[in-house]
């Protein structure tokens, strides 16, 4: 199981310019396949956003694999284990 950090992304042209601003960012633990990371943070995304898809308000999603330091989490579905004002954990596996 992989740790991943899930950005979502987007691109705002000013001054002829393009700058890529982050709309939120979740660490997945745990996570079986990148895929399994995204869909889980796009989720979480929308829950908080208070939207139905996260593309509402975010244009893309980036997925990194990321190293944490190992703690004991306990067993179920994924959760928010970790809360910053625009960086969230979600674990796959707890509840």
């Amino acid at each position: 199981m992989t740790d991943y950090r899930v950005c979502f992304l987007n691109d705002i042209p000013r001054n002829d310019k393009l700058f890529r601003c982050c709309q939120r960012s979740f660490v997945v633990r745990s996570s079986q396949s990148p895929d399994e990371a995204a869909e889980a943070a796009k989720r979480e995304f929308a829950h908080l956003e208070g939207i139905r898809d996260w593309r509402t308000h975010a244009a893309q999603c980036e997925i990194q694999p990321i190293e944490l330091e190992a703690r004991h989490l306990g067993g179920g579905g994924p959760r928010v284990v970790s809360d910053t004002p625009r960086e969230r954990s979600v674990v796959h596996g707890e509840g």
